[in-house]
């Protein structure tokens, strides 16, 4: 049995988030033991991690560097002991270079973090202990990083969830950690290409493996319960048929509030469906940066009764599966975890047209339209009054995929 180490930043509930407790719900218990290493011992999903794998504790310079000060004199808020004064210069080597790089020197947030970890963080963060037959980082960015000058292994793979062109930053930092990894892995044809063409000297170690979507893990969680929130606020009303309806059509998008998934544009669909006359509650689960600015400009609409935006939610999926249609706004994506999900709860899917989105359209009827308010909307409007034609006995699953990751992993 060959040992395993993941490393991730923490376990928000994001599309490779997801996929990665698909991942550790499913592998093979024969092949490997899993060690899972948080940089943010934090998240929604921490509770679904299954208790064989074993949640690594991290060093004290490595608390410090990554999460935020939850420790007093004597205790942190986990309930492990810290030393406080021994925790003060890192954290405020963390604070500092942080606001130095993204604030004074005003770098993008990829190069910044770039910046951070070359100039300090990898000088005061420790190797860890121990030695693996493969590990991987399971995100882009600093886990990388840290993979390649922190751990032992004789295989290392780094994770990129995205179309690289959309969040790189400096391209030759990168290239020198990349050189370091036995496999670059994305998720979509794509990606794929982007990769092979701004590393054309790395070609050769980029691969595909697509997220893990379990179909028996999703249908499990989908049933834990009903949201409550989806009855809220829905009078009776007509629907349109003339028929009395005792709910109001739910449309759900998914996602961190950051500028890439563009939930603004909810707000412009949501008041041309209004002026189509549709009875609708529009429900966004996610977190992030923009989370305030969003609440302003819902507000300033006047759709707050409307748009609600419930924060995220450790279980996804019951909210998935009680809603009529699933609206994705990205501006862009790797490989959306979100409508694979979506399709495998078998859901009527509402998408804006990116650059990567065909790649996982397949058979299944996706309503792919480019952005524009009145568009989208018509096209929310038709999912939700006609019979899509949707193969209810198809698995769109893919645990079987698993055997591609274990001949990458070795």
């Amino acid at each position: 049995m060959k040992s395993l180490l993941i490393i991730t930043t923490k376990l928000d509930a994001g599309g490779a988030e997801r996929s990665l407790i698909n991942f550790l719900s499913s592998y093979d218990r024969s092949r490997y033991t899993v060690d899972l290493l948080l940089l943010k011992r934090e998240g929604a999903f921490l509770k679904y991690v299954p208790e064989d794998v074993r949640i690594l504790e991290q060093d004290k310079v490595l608390f410090y560097m990554y999460n935020m000060a939850k420790f007093s004199l004597g205790t942190a808020s986990d309930g492990l002991h810290r030393d406080f004064l021994h925790g003060i210069p890192f954290v405020v080597r963390r604070v500092w270079s942080t606001l130095y790089y993204k604030k004074i020197k005003k770098l993008d947030r990829p190069t910044a973090e770039q910046q951070r970890w070359e100039n300090s963080y990898s000088k005061v963060i420790e190797e860890l202990t121990g030695h693996y037959d493969c590990a991987m980082a399971y995100l882009e960015g600093e886990p990388i990083y840290y993979l390649v000058d922190k751990v032992s292994a004789d295989r290392k793979i780094g994770w990129i969830h995205n179309d690289y062109e959309k969040i790189a930053g400096d391209r030759d930092f990168d290239e020198k950690y990349f050189a370091g990894l036995d496999n670059i892995v994305t998720i979509s044809d794509k990606c794929v290409d982007v990769l092979k063409k701004n590393f054309p000297k790395l070609a050769d170690k980029v691969v595909e493996l697509p997220n893990i979507n379990s179909v028996e893990v999703i249908e499990k969680f989908a049933e834990e319960f009903t949201p409550e929130k989806y009855a809220e606020g829905s009078d009776v009303h007509k629907d349109d048929n003339g028929g009395v309806n005792a709910r109001k059509h739910v449309l759900l998008s998914i996602g961190r509030l950051t500028q890439q998934k563009a939930f603004d544009r909810i707000i412009p669909i949501a008041k041309a469906l209004k002026d189509k006359g549709v009875s609708f509650n529009w429900f966004v689960l996610g977190d992030g940066e923009l989370r305030q600015e969003l609440v302003s400009k819902v507000s300033e609409a006047g759709l707050q009764d409307t748009v609600k935006l419930l924060g995220i939610r450790s279980n996804p999926y019951p909210y998935i599966k009680g809603a009529d249609v699933i609206v994705q706004t990205s501006l862009f994506e790797g490989k959306s975890v979100v409508l694979d999900e979506a399709k495998i709860l078998h859901k009527k899917i509402v998408a804006t047209k990116y650059d990567t989105i065909m790649d996982q359209v397949g058979d299944y009827p996706i309503k792919v339209v480019e952005y524009e308010p009145e568009a989208v909307a018509e096209a929310i409007k038709t999912a939700l009054s006609e019979d899509m034609v949707i193969d209810m006995s198809k698995n769109y699953g893919n645990v079987e995929c698993l055997e591609e990751y274990y001949r990458v992993i070795g």
